[in-house]
């Protein structure tokens, strides 16, 4: 994910660790950070799931390369600058864009 937002981004994002340690200090007053420790064991164990059944009834699975999806969903976040919206919107599909670039760069 990392790379691929490198990739997106033009750059090396900066990656830092989740304070776990904080958790149980934050917990008393904030109910999702509670709900975070108890959720702790999905970020620490390997998650591996089957689609077997999906594809049983969806058929073939379309996936969307990972470069594309976090193009889109950064743009769409809006994380991206206008300037950085405008350059992937000359190099994509400008119809595709339009509603996202048109808001994010404000015209």
């Amino acid at each position: 994910m990392v790379d691929a937002i490198g990739r997106v981004v033009g750059g090396k994002p900066r990656v830092w660790s989740f304070p776990w340690w904080s958790m149980p200090l934050l917990a008393p007053f904030v109910p999702l950070f509670r709900e975070l420790r108890e959720m702790r064991y999905v970020w620490a164990e390997p998650l591996q799931l089957d689609n077997a059944g999906l594809l049983a009834v969806l058929g073939e699975e379309q996936r969307t390369p990972l470069d594309t999806a976090m193009r889109e969903t950064l743009v769409m976040m809006g994380c991206l600058p206008p300037e950085k919206v405008k350059e992937i919107a000359k190099i994509q599909d400008i119809r595709r864009f339009d509603y996202v670039w048109r808001s994010a760069c404000h015209l």
